[in-house]
């Protein structure tokens, strides 16, 4: 028998609940936050648990982080252990429900390749599927080296010097990013506070002394359901520099690093929209690996607000 229960706050007993579920899901680094981070520490008075039950055992959940100016954002993940079980519709509707009954306004929500909703429980809960993200994967070292025209200076990033220039050209290079495009230099130092940050693993290019592209790398280390991988975590080139190569030298610097680093897999996510990367990544000879989406939920009354 399956029922959804809700949990706010989320106490120490809910937190092991939610990490019990997390250990089932296909994303590294299991439930994320509002910015896409790991939830790291699940019992707090801020956050809410709704978590969907087959026969006592949990089975799925979605984790909000935290509810603020009548919005509220985190991400689901479903059991996909036992194919009989199937709690996507009731958990979808018990938190569209939620929301609405306690006056949220607009709800985001990831899923993280198959551990997410369906997408079409999720749409007839009323969640739309507003953006598609795949994780590509592909198989370490590459047979050919990256190749840089020599007006391009190669470099890796200095603490204390780049974070402004950087900062610049990440605004230009994802100025249609909903969430890249918006770094502030608060959120460059808490990435670089994260313990996987390496300065050597951040390849900048130069041109005249000014910065034109950068390929960030973070090395993933063996969990429990993956082996040690590199993932590609931002490659940028200033739109004053496409078409020449850049971003594909980009990424294959960004490889073998990723290879020099013990790793046989290296890994890159993609907006769908983003056609012109997409085809470069697949020419490259990266292959799909599983798609995150971003459920969206908008209230009635909003909706009659923007119409």
């Amino acid at each position: 028998m399956n029922a959804v229960k809700i949990f706010q706050p989320v106490t120490l007993k809910v937190a092991s609940m939610l990490r019990q579920i997390s250990d089932t899901g296909t994303h590294q680094e299991g439930f994320t936050d509002s910015s896409g981070l790991p939830i790291t520490d699940f019992a707090s008075t801020d956050s809410t648990a709704l978590i969907a039950f087959s026969n006592s055992l949990p089975v799925g959940a979605v984790y909000l982080a935290k509810i603020s100016n009548d919005q509220a954002k985190g991400s689901v993940i479903i059991s996909r252990n036992n194919p009989k079980v199937n709690v996507d519709l009731e958990l979808a509707k018990t938190t569209v429900d939620f929301v609405h009954d306690n006056d949220i306004e607009y709800l985001e929500l990831w899923g993280h390749g198959p551990t997410g909703f369906l997408v079409e429980a999720a749409a007839e809960a009323g969640l739309i599927s507003q953006r598609e993200l795949h994780e590509m994967e592909i198989p370490l070292p590459l047979e050919n080296s990256a190749k840089f025209s020599p007006e391009v200076t190669v470099r890796t990033f200095i603490p204390g010097d780049d974070e402004e220039p950087w900062l610049k050209l990440n605004h230009r290079s994802f100025v249609n990013d909903p969430d890249q495009g918006q770094w502030t230099r608060e959120t460059l130092a808490e990435r670089m506070r994260r313990p996987w940050f390496d300065p050597e693993l951040f390849i900048i290019i130069e041109a005249d002394e000014t910065i034109i592209g950068s390929c960030w790398v973070q090395i993933h280390p063996a969990s429990a359901n993956r082996e040690k991988f590199g993932e590609i975590y931002v490659v940028g080139v200033d739109p004053d520099y496409h078409g020449r190569g850049l971003g594909r030298a980009l990424v294959e610097a960004g490889l073998a690093l990723i290879a020099k680093n013990d790793c046989a897999i290296g890994t890159i996510f993609v907006d769908v929209k983003n056609t012109i990367a997409f085809s470069l990544y697949q020419k490259i000879g990266f292959t799909d690996r599983r798609i995150d989406r971003l459920y969206v939920w908008t209230s009635p009354t909003e909706k009659g607000k923007s119409g």
